[in-house]
């Protein structure tokens, strides 16, 4: 009896191996690359109208290309190359770290999205926001709802921005406060632009 349920474990395990194999060749002829499972202390697998779905739980380690994803928790979507990540969300890329409590990722559009508090951390500069979202391929990060970016000379506060990790340019919109933080200068408007690179 115990050979048997070995057996069909060993089938279970062997279709589903190979399954995930069938959707990373999937992704890779349409032209999009895989997110890739590196490691989580424990996963269970499943489908459903959604097509193959991977839970995973505990230190919860997936890698996309040069992008590097960690959560407490996420659920994998293989068929539509996308996860959801909960629980002391870290995505990676470069100099560039998003954190928040939970976010999704977007292995073909390559586009991540924090919800419920969001932060990004990129060299000097830091924006912290209440949700917003980040392209792995553009590098251009948006942010809404009181969005607060700092870097080693100014601070902007506003409603809306968009960052460039390449450029480090961003531009702010509505109710836009922006200070020195070693001066006592402050301007206010509807929108700004800051460039670093020109001060």
């Amino acid at each position: 009896m115990q050979s048997a349920s070995s057996f069909i474990f060993f089938i279970c395990s062997a279709l589903f191996i190979l399954s995930s194999s069938i959707c990373a060749l999937r992704a890779q002829t349409t032209g999009n690359e895989t997110i890739y499972l590196k490691y989580a202390d424990s996963l269970i697998g499943r489908t459903e109208s959604a097509g193959m779905i991977r839970e995973l739980n505990g230190r919860v380690n997936l890698t996309q290309g040069d992008v590097i994803l960690y959560c407490d928790r996420a659920i994998q979507y293989l068929d539509l190359n996308k996860v959801e990540l909960i629980g002391s969300v870290r995505i990676i890329q470069g100099t560039v770290t998003l954190t928040a409590p939970r976010a999704d990722y977007d292995g073909n559009q390559r586009l991540a999205w924090g919800h419920k508090g969001v932060k990004i951390v990129d060299r000097q500069i830091t924006l912290d926001a209440d949700s917003g979202y980040y392209s792995t391929s553009t590098a251009i990060a948006n942010f809404n709802g009181t969005v607060k970016i700092l870097d080693d000379s100014v601070k902007i506060l506003a409603d809306s921005v968009e960052y460039s990790r390449r450029s480090q340019n961003s531009s702010a919109f509505g109710r836009v406060a922006v200070s020195g933080r070693y001066s006592n200068v402050v301007l206010t408007g509807d929108s700004a632009w800051n460039f670093p690179a020109t001060r």
